[in-house]
């Protein structure tokens, strides 16, 4: 009989028995420490969904311009509309964009941008700039479930909010440069003035009607809805609608980073002035022409007193000479 033989296969059998007993040890242990952390796992792998919204009731001209895009095209119903994009009515026109947690009604020449749109498990809310033109929000309440609306003007930011099963509605006008603001339901809705200086440069753009806003917004959108942000904001999330401002973006650059530091300089000495050059003689003044002589009359000739003599000859007739005086004489 080999005794080596078996008493190497007895080994072998021990040291799978020793290893299997290992093995289910492990795994007793292991097994409810992993059914604990996989649900925790699982929240933290899915991140927040952007939120779209779907255009219906089109009437009149309705146009979309897309993030990114400098070109306005018509827009039909049933068309998706997301973050970066705007919805631009006519002077006759009107249009609504459908949410899941409600809707905005858009009214005749007005301008909306949307900004931030996202829904999570807590909660889902949707940030619009609002131009120019008029818009009514519509909320449809949940339980359990938290839904916010932001709708920001030039001037002021209107916030709504809804954790009841009804309906709360507001209405914001920003024409003439100024917005009014009508509620359905006082307390549902909050509304606090801005500084437009203070809102990411692409919100700025969108609120100036900025040429450049499509293109600045399609970079603002990539960076705050990116994947990295919306799992973030999943694992972070708070009760009330995240701020504005909240988000890091790397287009906005403080006032600080954009004043640079004064130089110093040295001081310079600063040379006297040279006296000023000699100024040349004036030319002479030209010489007026000689003014016209009138002639002097010539002078006046005195002619002395004449005097004739005549005097008379016999047969001959008178003889005439000068002298001073003149005379007479008979016949002698």
């Amino acid at each position: 009989m080999d005794l080596d033989g078996v008493g190497l296969r007895n080994r072998r059998h021990t040291v799978w028995g020793v290893l299997h007993i290992f093995i289910a040890a492990v795994t007793c242990c292991l097994l409810p420490i992993a059914q604990c952390l996989l649900p925790i796992a699982v929240q933290t792998a899915e991140a927040a969904q952007i939120l779209n919204g779907t255009l219906t009731n089109i009437h009149g001209v309705v146009k979309i311009q897309r993030a990114g895009s400098g070109i306005e095209r018509p827009a039909s119903s049933g068309s998706s509309v997301g973050p970066g994009d705007a919805v631009i009515t006519g002077p006759s026109g009107s249009a609504t964009i459908k949410f899941d947690h409600g809707q905005i009604e858009l009214d005749n020449a007005t301008r909306v941008t949307l900004l931030r749109c996202m829904s999570s498990r807590d909660e889902a809310f949707a940030e619009l700039a609002l131009s120019d033109g008029a818009v009514t929000a519509l909320i449809n309440m949940e339980r359990g479930k938290e839904l916010w609306f932001d709708i920001i003007t030039p001037t002021e930011r209107a916030r709504g909010q809804g954790r009841k099963k009804s309906e709360t509605r507001l209405t914001v006008s920003h024409r003439a440069g100024g917005t009014t603001v009508t509620d359905s339901e006082v307390g549902r809705w909050e509304y606090q003035p801005i500084i437009v200086t203070d809102l990411p440069p692409a919100v700025q753009a969108a609120l100036n009607n900025n040429p450049k806003a499509a293109e600045m917004m399609k970079t603002y959108i990539d960076t705050t809805l990116s994947q990295t942000a919306l799992t973030a904001y999943e694992v972070t999330t708070n009760s009330g609608a995240p701020d504005i401002g909240a988000v890091v973006q790397p287009e906005k650059i403080s006032v600080a980073e954009t004043t640079p530091t004064p130089a110093v300089v040295p001081p310079v000495a600063i040379p006297a002035p040279e006296p000023p050059a000699p100024l040349p003689p004036p030319a002479p003044a030209p010489t007026p022409p000689p003014e016209p002589q009138t002639p002097e009359p010539p002078a006046a000739v005195i002619v002395p007193p004449l005097s004739l003599t005549v005097t008379p000859h016999k047969g001959k007739g008178a003889v005439m000479s000068s002298s001073s005086t003149v005379t007479s004489a008979g016949p002698k």
